[in-house]
């Protein structure tokens, strides 16, 4: 009995990596169910493409659950790693692109939709669905080179698994309410003293869905993220931002994650992408250049100019 249950805490973050799995596997079967509801009047009323995104951002919460587990639990195995970087290279790799197709197949069938331009239109968007194959590419090579990379404070290029959530974000956008149709959340925004709170949050959602009902400004940030990913900028990891924080200082920040999702979750996740991607250009343009110089400096210095 006690092996059995040693085997089962042994296997809660590879069943994780499952489940990681799975949701990204459900989100492409969503984007394949979207396409019948195209030429529907109402098509918004089948809200498969904003359910497609909405799983890649929970395959994205359940990988980095994987790997929090195995180093709480003490079990990290090569097996897990290997699960792990197979089911990104599915969550963060493939899913995106093929929401990428299908958001690009919808522009094209409605093109007043995503504000297509006139030489855009009809034989030549064909190529724009081919760029879909991009992306897999790009996390294929970005998981290949994190595979083998030596452990540091930050990531070589974008992580896939941010890059697949940013543009799973950007692409359902447009298809995701400003709140989940929850009891609680109906009573939360009902709250009078909220209201202004909730009125933002909603005008700043529709801004967002009205910028990224831009077709072209959507093409960009699909070819932005595919090249971030094989670049050699460098991405912070999350502990290096936090690691500063006292106790009381996360758990505060944790509050104030949750008030701002629970008022709009897709403006919160937006805004917190945005920041981090312009906090590790920054970081990685200003920040790092000066520490390697440092490294460097230190390892010069003979032995006696280090006491």
């Amino acid at each position: 009995m006690r092996n059995f249950i040693r085997q089962l805490i042994k296997s809660i973050p590879n069943l994780i990596t499952t489940a990681s799995l799975f949701l990204a596997f459900t989100s492409i079967l969503f984007c394949l169910q979207s396409v019948s509801s195209f030429r529907k009047i109402n098509f918004f009323e089948d809200n498969y493409i904003g359910l497609a995104g909405i799983f890649i951002l929970l395959s994205m919460l359940f990988d980095m659950l994987d790997g929090f587990s195995a180093r709480l639990l003490k079990v990290s195995s090569p097996m897990g790693m290997e699960m792990d970087s197979l089911s990104d290279f599915v969550a963060f790799g493939v899913a995106p692109a093929v929401l990428f197709f299908v958001v690009t197949l919808l522009a094209g069938i409605r093109p007043s939709f995503y504000n297509i331009p006139d030489f855009l239109k009809n034989e030549h968007f064909f190529i724009m669905k081919l760029f879909a194959f991009l992306f897999p590419i790009a996390a294929m090579y970005r998981l290949s080179r994190f595979n083998i990379a030596s452990k540091n404070d930050w990531f070589c290029g974008m992580p896939s698994t941010f890059a697949g959530g940013m543009s799973a974000l950007l692409f359902s956008f447009s298809f995701l309410p400003v709140q989940p149709d929850l009891f609680f959340l109906r009573f939360i925004s009902g709250l009078t003293f909220l209201k202004p709170l909730t009125d933002t949050a909603v005008k700043l959602h529709n801004t967002a869905t009205g910028l990224l009902q831009n077709y072209l400004l959507l093409l960009f940030c699909y070819f932005f993220l595919t090249f971030m990913m094989v670049s050699h900028f460098k991405f912070f990891k999350l502990h290096y931002f936090l690691r500063p924080l006292n106790r009381n200082k996360k758990i505060i920040l944790l509050a104030a994650i949750t008030i701002c999702g629970l008022l709009s979750y897709t403006v919160t996740l937006l805004f917190i992408a945005s920041f981090y991607l312009v906090f590790s250009l920054i970081y990685g343009v200003l920040v790092y250049p000066k520490i390697i110089k440092t490294k460097l400096h230190d390892t010069k210095k003979t032995p006696a100019e280090s006491y």
